[in-house]
């Protein structure tokens, strides 16, 4: 799929001249928070089991027991990475705009006070989150509805808020509003939730996790860049 190809590459950008000054201050903020993601789920994550799991459902802990883990950390990684972007927002919108000057040639646009950025990025990011808290709500009545499908539901919901994420800096870099951005997105759901199920399962990898973001915002890029910006 052509999101997926678009992440693959977005590994070889890390390093390129001119886009790795971009990329510390995210890696740093990934750094301390999925430290502390991890830790989390793993010092909590059988506590938190053992109370969600009622006692008239004991019977069947040998299925729900795993599925209410993995979507525990799904969770839990899904909430820290929300954090971590809402931290470098600037900063991955200053990443977004040198990927797509490098993929084009073009001249790289006038700066703005970073200040002006700052502010811009933060109200984007707190719309974006409101956003994904109202999802969640119908997300999780239908998970303790269907537990055995919780899993599948709130990976599908990390994923459309992932594609979300990643793929409104380059398109706020260009003015569009984020309601418009969905109604692309929609458009193009198949690849769109593609790219954000691989980025959110980037995030639950040791290691891999610490660049998840700023391969996600390049991937999101040249995603933008090259089929999405011109419908």
């Amino acid at each position: 799929m052509k999101a997926l190809h678009c992440l693959a590459e977005a590994f070889t950008w890390l390093f390129r001249p001119g886009i790795r000054r971009y990329i510390l201050l995210p890696l740093a903020v990934n750094i301390i928070l999925f430290t502390a993601g991890s830790y989390a789920a793993w010092h909590y994550s059988t506590t938190l089991i053992d109370r969600l799991l009622p006692d008239w459902l004991a019977w069947l802990d040998w299925l729900l027991y795993p599925l209410i883990g993995l979507t525990l950390l799904i969770l839990t990684y899904a909430t820290f990475a929300l954090m971590a972007n809402l931290i470098a927002a600037p900063f991955n919108s200053l990443l977004a705009a040198a990927v797509e000057k490098t993929e084009r040639g073009e001249p790289e646009p006038p700066a703005q006070p970073l200040w002006r950025d700052i502010l811009a990025s933060f109200a984007q990011e707190l719309h974006k989150l409101l956003y994904f808290l109202a999802l969640a709500l119908p997300t999780l009545i239908l998970a303790l509805i269907l537990p055995p499908l919780a899993p599948l539901l709130w990976f599908t919901y990390t994923a459309w808020c992932a594609a979300l994420q990643y793929l409104d800096y380059p398109m706020a870099n260009h003015g569009i509003r984020f309601r418009d951005q969905r109604t692309r997105l929609r458009q193009h759901r198949g690849d769109s939730l593609a790219c954000g199920g691989a980025i959110s399962l980037l995030t639950t990898v040791p290691l891999l996790n610490l660049i998840a973001m700023p391969v996600g915002v390049i991937a999101a890029t040249l995603y933008w860049c090259r089929h999405l910006c011109e419908d």
